[in-house]
C-alpha cells in the first residue's frame, strides 16, 4: 500500500491537506478587501420597531431605529436628523439614545447594523401614538412609519388569576424578568398617598411616597428611591428624612409593611383640578441564583421562608420599577363671602400681635411698631398687615422677618414686620388699631385679630444745625470773617499751625523704621506664594463645584456682553449672547454641556426642579424667541430688541432659588 507522501508526489488527490501559508495570506487579503476595500455600493434599508404594541400603565416601551447595510461601510458620520421621537400619551425618559453596531460576514458579504434606541414610559390610560419621523443617511432621507400602543392600567389581573390582587389604584411592579415580575405582583408596590384631596387655595397637605412590602420580603429590600413627579402648580417644599422605618399597616385586608420613602409638603397655587403625571418609585430586591434550581427558584426558591443559603447559593440585587398612578386634586377657591377688607390672602391658623418699642419719645426719635403673624399655614401667603391713617406720623421704611418651622415655609412660624415712623409734631399721638384677616381652612370661614390701639407722648426736641456749614462766595455768607471761608457753629474756624520739624542728625541705616520694615518683606513674599499655590490647588480640587456656584454670574456677564453687542448695532450678536447666557446657566447647574441643550430637555428639567409653570414658560419663550430672531430680517430683529435683556435678568433671577 503506498503511502500518503507518496500518493501525493504521483498528483493524486487527498481527502484533507493543511493550506500552506501563501493559501493562509490569500484568503485574509480576501476576507479585508471584502471588508475595508468593498466599494460604496450596497444596499441601505432604515427601519423603526417598538418592543410591544400594548403596555400597562407605568411600564417601559423601547422604539428602535436601525440602519442596516450590505455591502457598504457604516459611517455615524453620515447619520443626520436622527432626534428622539415625538410621543403622545409616552414621556421620553431621556433624549440621548443608547446606540449599537453590529458587523457580520455572510457568504463574504458584509452586513452592518447601527441602531438607536429610545426609552419611554407609558404615562396615560388609552391609545399613546409615536408620531412618523425621518432619518437623513448619506444625504438621502429615510422615512419612519407611526405606531399606536395601547396603554392598560392592569393587564395581567385576568392571565395570572393565582396572584395576588393589587388594591385598587395601584399599578404592577416592573423589571427585566417577566418570572420576577409575576412573584412580586400584589406583593410589592408603591403609592401617592394625598392627606387632602381636596384642599383650599394655599392649604397645605402632604404627599407621601409610600411603599408598600410583603412581611416575608422586607428583609429582601434595598435603597428604596422616589423620583418626584414635576409639581406643577404647587410650592413644594421636600421633607427631609433621617431614616426609614416600616410600619405595620392593613391593606385590602392583607397585612403589609409600609415605608415612607419621600415626603413634600405641597401648597396648591392655583384652585381647579391639577394633576400629577404618572411617577415611579424604584428599590433594590435581594435575590439568591444557583446553578441548580430552576429559572423560578432562582428568584425566590427559599429566600424568605426560614431556609438558609447552601454552599452553591449566591446573592445578587434585582432593580424594580414601581410605577405610582396619576393622581389628580380639586383644589376649591376661597369663598368670596364674608371676606373683610384687612383680608391679604394668608390661609392658615394664625394669630396676631402689635406693640410699640417705646412708651414715650422725643421728635427727635423713632418709632419702631412691630406687627407678628404666627402660626400654622403657608408663610408665603402672609402679606405685611395694611396701617390705618395715622395723624401725626410719617413712615420711615419698614422690614421683615420671616421664621419657618425647621426651615419650612409650609409648616408655619412667624412673620415679623417692623414699620419705622417718625412723629411730626409733639404732644400725645395716637395709633389706631390695626386688623389682620385669614382664612382658616378647618373651619372653612375667614378670621379676624386686631392689636391696639396706642398712644406714645412725644415730648419737644432739640433742633441740631449742621456742625460745619460751608460758605458761599458772596460776602453775606459770613458776617464776621471772610465769604470764601468754612463757618464753625457761626465762627471763623481757628487754623492749627504745626511747629515746624526738628531736623536732628541723621539716623544709621540699621535704625531707621524704613529698614526694619523691609526685612519683614521676603518672609511676606513667601507666605503670598504659599498661600497663592494653596488658593490655586483648592480652586483645582473644587473647580466642579466653583463652576457651578459661579453661573449665574457668568450669565449675567454674558447679558452685559449682549448689551454691548446691541450699542454696536449688532443685533444677531446679541439674541445668541442671550440665549447662550441661559443655556450655559442651566447645562451649569445641570453638570453637562451647553451644546446640545435642547428647548425641551430645559423646559423638562426646570419642571422636575420643581419651578414654576409661569417661569419655565418664559424660559421657554425666550429661548424660542432668541433661536427665531437669528433668521428674522435685520429690522424685524431689532423691533423686538425692546426688554429682551430686562425679561433674562428676571428669568435669572426666578431660576436662581431652585438651583442653589
Amino acid at each position: 500500500m503506498a503511502s500518503r507522501t507518496d500518493r501525493t508526489r504521483r498528483g493524486e488527490r487527498t481527502g484533507f491537506s493543511f493550506p500552506t501559508p501563501t493559501g493562509i495570506a490569500v484568503l485574509c487579503g480576501m476576507v479585508a478587501a471584502a471588508f475595508f476595500v468593498a466599494p460604496a455600493r450596497g444596499e441601505i434599508q432604515i427601519d423603526a420597531s417598538v418592543s410591544q404594541q400594548a403596555a400597562t400603565l407605568g411600564a417601559q416601551v423601547r422604539y428602535t431605529v436601525a440602519i442596516q447595510a450590505r455591502d457598504e461601510r457604516l459611517d455615524r458620520s453620515r447619520v443626520a436628523d436622527i432626534s428622539a421621537p415625538k410621543a403622545q400619551g409616552l414621556r421620553l425618559r431621556s433624549v440621548a439614545p443608547s446606540t449599537n453596531e453590529s458587523v457580520r460576514m455572510v457568504n463574504f458579504s458584509v452586513e452592518g447594523t447601527l441602531t438607536y434606541s429610545w426609552q419611554l414610559v407609558a404615562m396615560q390610560e388609552g391609545t399613546a401614538r409615536i408620531e412618523p419621523s425621518s432619518v437623513t443617511y448619506n444625504g438621502k432621507e429615510y422615512p419612519l412609519p407611526p405606531f399606536e400602543i395601547q396603554v392598560v392600567r392592569d393587564a395581567s389581573a385576568v392571565a395570572q388569576p393565582d396572584a395576588p390582587s393589587l388594591p385598587g389604584g395601584t399599578l404592577p411592579p416592573q423589571s427585566e424578568y417577566p418570572e420576577l415580575d409575576r412573584q412580586l405582583r400584589g406583593r410589592l408596590f408603591a403609592s401617592l398617598v394625598l392627606s387632602n384631596p381636596e384642599p383650599f387655595l394655599q392649604e397645605t397637605l402632604t404627599a407621601e411616597c409610600v411603599l408598600y412590602v410583603d412581611p416575608g420580603l422586607i428583609d429582601t429590600i434595598r435603597g428604596p428611591s422616589w423620583q418626584a413627579p414635576p409639581w406643577v402648580d404647587f410650592f413644594a417644599e421636600q421633607v427631609p428624612q433621617n431614616e426609614l422605618r416600616a410600619t405595620d399597616t392593613t391593606l385590602a385586608g392583607r397585612l403589609f409593611k409600609a415605608v415612607v420613602i419621600g415626603r413634600f409638603l405641597l401648597t396648591p397655587t392655583r384652585s381647579g383640578e391639577i394633576r400629577i403625571p404618572l411617577n415611579e418609585a424604584q428599590c433594590g430586591l435581594r435575590v439568591r441564583t444557583s446553578s441548580r434550581r430552576s429559572f423560578e427558584d432562582r428568584f425566590f426558591g427559599d429566600m424568605s421562608f426560614g431556609f438558609g443559603p447552601s454552599l452553591f447559593d449566591d446573592m445578587n440585587v434585582a432593580t424594580v420599577r414601581l410605577p405610582i398612578a396619576p393622581a389628580t386634586l380639586e383644589v376649591r377657591a376661597l369663598p368670596s363671602d364674608g371676606r373683610p377688607a384687612s383680608f391679604q390672602n394668608a390661609v392658615g391658623q394664625f394669630e396676631f400681635k402689635a406693640e410699640p418699642d417705646r412708651a414715650q419719645m422725643t421728635e427727635d426719635d423713632l418709632l419702631a411698631l412691630r406687627c407678628e403673624v404666627s402660626g400654622q399655614g403657608y408663610l408665603g401667603s402672609v402679606a405685611e398687615p395694611r396701617l390705618p391713617e395715622m395723624p401725626g406720623w410719617a413712615s420711615a421704611g419698614s422690614d421683615v422677618k420671616t421664621e419657618a418651622t425647621h426651615d419650612l415655609k409650609a409648616l408655619g412660624g412667624s412673620k415679623t414686620f417692623e414699620f419705622l415712623l417718625r412723629p411730626q409734631r409733639s404732644g400725645t399721638l395716637s395709633i389706631p388699631a390695626i386688623e389682620y384677616s385669614f382664612f382658616d381652612p378647618k373651619h372653612g370661614r375667614y378670621e379676624t385679630r386686631s392689636a391696639g390701639p396706642f398712644r406714645i407722648p412725644v415730648a419737644k426736641g432739640q433742633a441740631k444745625e449742621p456742625l460745619i456749614v460751608s460758605g458761599g462766595a458772596t460776602a453775606t455768607s459770613a458776617s464776621n470773617g471772610h465769604a470764601d471761608e468754612p463757618q464753625f457753629f457761626g465762627e471763623r474756624i481757628a487754623h492749627i499751625h504745626a511747629a515746624p520739624p526738628n531736623r536732628a542728625a541723621t539716623l544709621p541705616v540699621y535704625r531707621n523704621g524704613v529698614f526694619l520694615g523691609l526685612q519683614a518683606v521676603p518672609p511676606l513674599a513667601v507666605l503670598l506664594a504659599l498661600g497663592f499655590r494653596l488658593r490655586r490647588d483648592w480652586r483645582e480640587r473644587h473647580r466642579d463645584r466653583l463652576h457651578v456656584r459661579s453661573a449665574g454670574t457668568r450669565a449675567r456677564r454674558e447679558l452685559r456682553r449682549a448689551n454691548a453687542a446691541l450699542g454696536r448695532g449688532e443685533t444677531v450678536a446679541f439674541y445668541g449672547l442671550v440665549a447662550e447666557a441661559l443655556r450655559d446657566y442651566l447645562a451649569a447647574k445641570l453638570g453637562r454641556s451647553a451644546k446640545g441643550l435642547t428647548i425641551e430637555e430645559a423646559e423638562d428639567t426646570c419642571l422636575r426642579r420643581g419651578v414654576d409653570s409661569e417661569t419655565v414658560q418664559r424660559l421657554r419663550r425666550m429661548l424660542e424667541d432668541c433661536d427665531q430672531a437669528r433668521y428674522l430680517p435685520r429690522e424685524a430683529a431689532e423691533s423686538k430688541v425692546s426688554g429682551v435683556l430686562n425679561e433674562a435678568a428676571a428669568i435669572l433671577g426666578k431660576l436662581d432659588p431652585y438651583f442653589k
